[in-house]
Formats: structure tokens, C-alpha cells, sequence
């Protein structure tokens, strides 16, 4: 999935593409990033300035495409929708390292849950295991959001070497 368009009120062109992309013999896993450039006076891209952004821009994808929403919260989730390291960076962002404090907003985007549901699991996931046991009932609804994304965008698996 790749689009490109001028964004309304700024001197701005923003590109994003979102795809699967596999390295090696791992797990094909969720990307969408951009890239945004300065544009003309007639809002046409300016090809002969340099680009300003580009990367993991997801507000500025946003801003331009509230719809690819979905696919942003699937970014680094693999193929079946597992967010990468689920449980040990679902873990560590519950507060269940003595390196970081709960972050609501954090584990909410992590788990793809309401920050409600973020609570909720921070007040009953009080190890490790149970938290384990969470993300394990998860999985069904992470593999079907996945499933959606990809029949959605259309999206195809691109080798990377």
C-alpha cells in the first residue's frame, strides 16, 4: 500500500507505505512508514529541496490519513498480529520491572486496548504469568485484526535481505 498527497493548509507532501516485510527466515511482520517533502507554490512536490521527515512518522501519516489508523497500531506486529516481544514489553510496560513504572497509554497501544482495559489489566495481571495468560487469550483478536489489515490494503509480503 503506498499513497502520496499534499497536506491541506501546509507546504507539505506526504508519502506513506505500509506493507509486510520479511528479513531472512523470520515472521513477516506489519510496517508503514513516510517520508514528507517540501512542496511548490502550486503544491506540487518540490523535487529539488530535500526531504524534511521520514521514518516511523505515524502522527504525520495520520494527519493526512486518518484511516490508515488501524494499520499504524499494527506497526511491528507480525503477520498474525502479535505485537513483537508481547509479553516481555507488555510486561515491562504494566510496571513489572523494577526499571519502569506502569504507563497506561503505553500498554493500551501495546495490547491494542482501550486505556480502561489497560487499567483493568494492570490492576488483575499482578505477575508475570497471569499476564502471560492475557496475552495468550489475545491472540484471536490480534490474528483477525491482522487478517483485516491485510485483506484491506492489500497488502503483500516484501523480501528484504
Amino acid at each position: 500500500m503506498y499513497r502520496g498527497k499534499k497536506v491541506p493548509g501546509r507546504k507539505e507532501y506526504v508519502y506513506a507505505e505500509g506493507r509486510l516485510t520479511k528479513i531472512g527466515d523470520q515472521t513477516p511482520y506489519f510496517s508503514i512508514t513516510g517520508e514528507v517533502y517540501p512542496t511548490k507554490a502550486d503544491g506540487t512536490r518540490d523535487r529539488r529541496r530535500s526531504m524534511i521527515a521520514c521514518g516511523c512518522i505515524h502522527e504525520t501519516i495520520l494527519k493526512a490519513w486518518p484511516d490508515l489508523a488501524d494499520l499504524v497500531a499494527l506497526h511491528l506486529s507480525d503477520i498474525d498480529g502479535q505485537p513483537m516481544h508481547a509479553i516481555e514489553n507488555g510486561w515491562y510496560w504494566n510496571g513489572g520491572t523494577k526499571w519502569q513504572a506502569y504507563k497506561r497509554e503505553t500498554l493500551a497501544a501495546h495490547l491494542r486496548v482501550s486505556e480502561e482495559e489497560a487499567d483493568r489489566v494492570h490492576e488483575t495481571c499482578t505477575t508475570k504469568e497471569q499476564f502471560a495468560a492475557y496475552v495468550e487469550a489475545q491472540r484471536p483478536r490480534w490474528k483477525a485484526e491482522a487478517e483485516a489489515a491485510i485483506a484491506k490494503y492489500d497488502l503483500k509480503i516484501k523480501v528484504s535481505r
